[in-house]
C-alpha cells in the first residue's frame, strides 16, 4: 500500500486549485486600437524629421551650388526686350522679317523653331513649332535653343 505523508494532500489540493483558477480567470481587458492608417498611393511626402532634410533637399533640387547648375530661363523674360537684347540671350536669328512696325525673328534648331514677334521694337509674343510645322512648347524650345547656343559658343572659343 502507498503511504502519503501529511503534506501530500495539502500540496495536491494546492496544485488542483492553481490549475482550476488559471483556466477560470477572465481575460485581461484589451484597449481599443485604431486600425493602422492605409499607406497613401502616389509620391511620398517629405516628413518633418530633420535628419532626412538634407537628403530630401538634394533629391528635389539637386546641388544648387554646382557651377553647372543653370536655372530655367522663363520665356516671359524675353517679353518687352528689344531685338538686340533677345539676340544677346538666344544668339543670332536664322531669319529676320520686317513688316512695318512688326519684326519677326526666327531662331532655328534641329528640334524646333522659335518665333519672336516684335511690335514697336519690343518683344510682344513668342511661338514655337517643330521643323515640320507642328506646334511645340515655347519653354522647351527656348531651353533647347539656349543649350544648343551655349554648346556652339563653347566650341567656338
Amino acid at each position: 500500500m502507498v503511504r502519503f505523508s501529511a503534506l501530500t494532500l495539502p500540496f495536491a489540493l494546492l496544485l488542483v486549485a492553481a490549475c482550476t483558477e488559471a483556466t477560470t480567470q477572465a481575460p485581461a481587458p484589451v484597449a481599443a486600437v485604431d486600425p493602422a492608417p492605409e499607406e497613401p498611393k502616389g509620391p511620398r511626402m517629405a516628413t518633418s524629421n530633420m535628419k532626412d532634410a538634407p537628403q530630401i533637399a538634394a533629391v528635389e533640387t539637386g546641388d544648387l551650388t554646382e557651377e553647372s547648375f543653370t536655372p530655367p530661363f522663363s520665356p516671359d523674360r524675353l517679353l518687352g526686350l528689344g531685338p538686340r537684347d533677345v539676340e544677346g540671350v538666344i544668339g543670332e536669328p536664322g531669319l529676320v522679317r520686317n513688316d512695318g512696325p512688326v519684326t519677326v525673328m526666327l531662331f532655328e534648331g534641329d528640334d524646333c523653331v522659335l518665333d519672336v514677334v516684335f511690335r514697336d521694337a519690343k518683344a510682344a509674343s513668342l511661338a514655337a513649332r517643330t521643323p515640320h510645322g507642328s506646334e511645340a512648347e515655347v519653354g522647351a524650345c527656348l531651353a533647347y535653343l539656349l543649350r544648343e547656343n551655349n554648346v556652339a559658343r563653347a566650341v567656338s572659343r
